[in-house]
């Protein structure tokens, strides 16, 4: 699994790839956004730019967003 980090208004972003496409880790992208909780962020998306991911390195699963979603 390839990921990269990416600054955004002084904020790092990871990205995963998944077959080919990038998708941002959501939490990384609200607390950008300055969203509290993550959930109230992507609660306004469409399924269809959601989905979630164990990352190697990480216990829990993470909610991603594509980059379209994004």
């Amino acid at each position: 699994m390839n990921i990269r980090t990416e600054t955004w208004l002084e904020h790092d972003i990871r990205f995963v790839e998944i077959e080919g496409e990038w998708w941002g880790i959501a939490k990384d992208i609200a607390d950008a956004l300055g969203y509290s909780q993550t959930q109230a962020m992507t609660k306004h998306l469409k399924r269809k730019y959601l989905t979630s991911s164990k990352l190697d390195d990480m216990n829990q699963k993470v909610t991603l967003i594509s980059e379209q979603g994004i």
